[in-house]
């Protein structure tokens, strides 16, 4: 099988490593040092990846892009559009290694990574650093101590092999030595091409990239389908599901022809929607919308788009669609009593109080994480061991929530409801929920794969971006 490794990226610089103001909105950029720490990663990340077997790795992103309400930078250009030193650095391993085989890995000294690459004229090239924290460390909050931590360049010798030309991680050519039948080289924390090589033997050799299997699919490929949520509809665990809040609900159906001829079909959907024609055209790269609704046929069930164009039949859209109506007639409702929930808070019990809101009809929970804690999280808890309506064959939890954040905050980082089950050994199931904006949203956590174990506690949370702030829940209840 075929590894492609897409969108990635780094938090060697830390999860949030905004500092510099940009001018666009809220987002901040890396500082010049961060940028060369990225700029470090870039070319290692590619490296080892293709040493793992992955035949293609795609860096995030090529565009300025923020995320965590604009704290932690992507992109290998800036906004005012200059080129970071990622970008260049990038370039620069294209230009010397975008034909090249990786052979393998090669030992050569103690505090030396290198790499051996075949070019299609069937010489070798060195690549090879000094390896930093970069190399070994996936996400660290002090970064900006370690990156100027003492890496000093290591001096290694390897005997001459009719190495010619090296280039260091920017483009520039690096003069270095020959003497009595060896080269003398220096390994940085930026790697090194030493090209024109010959005869050497790798000591790990890279793992064979798999290969991409024949596509079973002899239909249609270039009419694609696509829905997009309206109202009464709310997307749910990390996209997974599309929660239908009324019996019914209006969404957009999109289809789209990427040919360049006119082509005429239909779309079929096992009655699950309703207000689609009988025929569609679609003319050479056109976009349709159509408005339909949705009609789940169960509490859970699935919505599946398929259908033919000139005689061809087109890949299928499903989406997993969830019932709050259906599901509510199967939910057992859990005691909404303050007293049953633990205060679990950064900070301690004290940073959280729960009580009962008679106006919201609801639990509310008011947080105040005290300023000398740095890692901010509320997720109070439920066991439910003391409620007869935990049992096994449990689907999930369904759940209202209202968030009240003050203007200038941003949304949480994280939303979870944190599942535990017994037999306890089957761990902790995290499942993201869709987050409030000062409004009631119904969330639905499920259960998947563990309906054969019986509920043991519950935790509705999330990581805020603020100390202070006051969250409410209410019709909580487990679905059966």
């Amino acid at each position: 099988m075929a590894v492609l490794v897409s969108e990635s990226g780094s938090s060697a610089d830390s999860r949030q490593s905004g500092t510099v103001p940009t001018g666009y909105r809220n987002c901040l950029d890396h500082s010049p040092e961060v940028e060369m720490l990225v700029a470090e990663f870039i070319p290692k990340a590619q490296i080892a990846m293709r040493q793992a077997g992955a035949i293609r790795h795609f860096h995030f992103v090529l565009l300025p892009c923020n995320e965590r309400n604009g704290r932690k930078p992507f992109g290998l250009i800036r906004y005012d559009f200059t080129a970071k030193p990622g970008f260049v650095v990038f370039n620069v391993l294209c230009n010397e290694l975008g034909r090249a085989k990786l052979e393998g890995k090669v030992r050569l000294a103690e505090d030396v990574e290198a790499y051996v690459f075949r070019q299609p004229d069937d010489t070798q090239t060195l690549v090879f650093w000094r390896p930093t924290w970069v190399d070994r460390e996936a996400i660290n909050s002090g970064y900006e101590q370690k990156a100027r931590g003492d890496y000093p360049a290591v001096s290694f010798r390897m005997v001459s092999r009719n190495g010619g030309r090296l280039v260091n991680a920017f483009g520039t050519p690096e003069p270095f030595k020959r003497e009595n039948g060896f080269m003398e080289l220096s390994a940085e924390r930026f790697p090194k091409y030493l090209h024109g090589l010959s005869g050497i033997e790798v000591d790990v050799p890279a793992e064979k990239p798999g290969k991409s299997g024949r596509l079973s699919f002899d239909g249609d490929l270039s009419i694609v389908t696509r829905l997009v949520p309206g109202k009464g509809t709310n997307i749910s665990e990390r996209s997974r599901l599309l929660l239908v809040e009324p019996e019914h609900c209006r969404v957009k159906i999109q289809i789209a022809n990427f040919d360049d001829k006119t082509k005429t079909g239909y779309l079929k959907h096992g009655g699950r929607l309703t207000g689609l024609p009988e025929k569609i055209v679609l003319n050479p790269w056109e976009i349709l919308d159509f408005h339909a609704e949705v009609v789940p046929a169960k509490a859970f069930d699935l919505l599946t788009i398929a259908g033919s164009f000139e005689g061809r039949e087109i890949t299928p859209l499903e989406v997993p669609l969830v019932s709050i109506p259906r599901l509510k007639e199967n939910m057992k409702p859990l005691a909404m009593n303050p007293e049953f929930w633990n205060r679990n808070c950064a900070g301690g019990a004290d940073s959280l109080a729960i009580s009962w809101d008679e106006s919201e009809k609801a639990l509310r929970f008011d947080v105040h994480i005290p300023e000398r804690v740095k890692d901010l999280w509320v997720y109070p808890e439920l066991l439910l061991d003391q409620f007869a309506e935990a049992q096994t064959g449990c689907r999930g939890v369904l759940f209202d929530i209202k968030t009240v954040f003050p203007a200038e905050t941003g949304k949480p980082i994280w939303n979870f409801v944190m599942l535990d089950t017994r037999p306890a050994e089957a761990g902790t199931l995290n499942v993201t929920y869709t987050q409030s904006d000062g409004d009631w949203k119904t969330n639905f956590a499920p259960l998947t794969g563990r309906e054969h174990c019986r509920p043991h506690k519950i935790r509705i949370g999330m990581n805020p971006q603020c100390r202070t702030f006051t969250f409410y829940l209410r019709n909580i209840g487990l679905v059966y």
